[in-house]
């Protein structure tokens, strides 16, 4: 969404435009309150109708006050106010028609040995989040990243989140999986994908790619395209509902080519997995045959589909 958004352009109602004109687009993510700032709801939804457009998730962003962290912030006062910007989210995400709200706690970590007492901190999120997800009108989703802003997040990582999902004994709390956050922790995507899967956890996937070092938000499939093809794959196995958002950063692209480039990619990958193909990985990974997997491949990139 912000790709669309320029000093020169006219902000977030024009990037509406720009988005909806593009095809294959169904939904979007809005940032709160970043977003809202300078558009109230009944524009919010106007804009959406009027360019086909519905609004997937309001995703939280929590700047420079919180730079110290929001719900594990050693201050109680400014834990509270995370609290509370979270809950206006809660309200705005509603009165959108919306039902979920993605949490990326970007501040909440640490950077240096020493710096964190683990368990305190650890606590004061678990108290958090069992506060908010009371709200059972809504689910709520943590999108975990192993570093940036902190040298060390506090979420970072599937293991490390569904421990904090267990704690809460919230019904409603759930991930967002990012792929290039998952490269970056050296997870394979498709691994926590499918655990999610099968548990009713999985409410998102920001689908990118990426070197592994660090957020690189590169286009779709250009680095990592079997990884994401298995990630699909166990999308398509599960019969998931949910929306798939191109996380991808474009610097010297123009933001509607690299967003109908991922359309594209994520359609043409979509493709590949016909019955044939499902049937084929899904025996080769039961056999946990690496040969098979390998002649897989080599079908894909000889005939563009898996040869019957």
């Amino acid at each position: 969404m912000n790709s669309f958004i320029s000093p020169a352009s006219h902000g977030v109602l024009e990037a509406l435009a720009r988005i909806g004109a593009i095809e294959g687009v169904t939904h979007v993510d809005l940032n709160y309150p970043e977003h809202f700032e300078t558009v109230s709801v009944p524009q919010m939804r106007k804009a959406l109708e009027k360019h086909g457009l519905k609004m997937n998730a309001l995703n939280m962003r929590f700047k420079r006050p919180f730079l110290r962290g929001a719900y594990a912030n050693p201050s109680a006062e400014i834990r509270r106010e995370a609290e509370a910007l979270t809950e206006k989210a809660a309200q705005v995400c509603r009165d959108m028609g919306g039902d979920l709200i993605i949490i990326w706690l970007a501040y909440d970590g640490y950077d240096y040995a020493m710096q964190m007492d683990y368990p305190q901190a650890w606590n004061q999120l678990v108290q958090t989040l069992c506060t908010l997800c009371r709200d059972r009108r809504l689910r709520f989703a943590i999108e975990y990243k192993p570093y940036e802003e902190r040298g060390f997040s506090l979420l970072d990582s599937y293991g490390t989140t569904s421990c904090l999902i267990r704690e809460t004994g919230a019904q409603n709390l759930g991930m967002v999986l990012d792929f290039c956050h998952m490269l970056m922790k050296k997870e394979n995507p498709a691994f926590a994908a499918s655990l999610l899967l099968s548990q009713g956890k999985l409410y998102g996937v920001h689908l990118n790619d990426g070197e592994g070092h660090c957020d690189n938000g590169f286009m779709v499939g250009m680095c990592h395209p079997w990884k994401t093809l298995e990630l699909l794959y166990y999308l398509k196995k599960h019969a998931y509902e949910g929306v798939v958002y191109f996380d991808t950063f474009p610097v010297r692209e123009s933001a509607e080519d690299e967003l109908a480039a991922n359309i594209a990619m994520f359609e043409q990958l979509w493709a590949l997995l016909d019955a044939s193909a499902m049937q084929a990985i899904a025996q080769a990974s039961a056999n946990q045959d690496g040969m098979a997997v390998q002649r897989i491949f080599r079908d894909f990139l000889a005939n563009g589909a898996w040869r019957r």
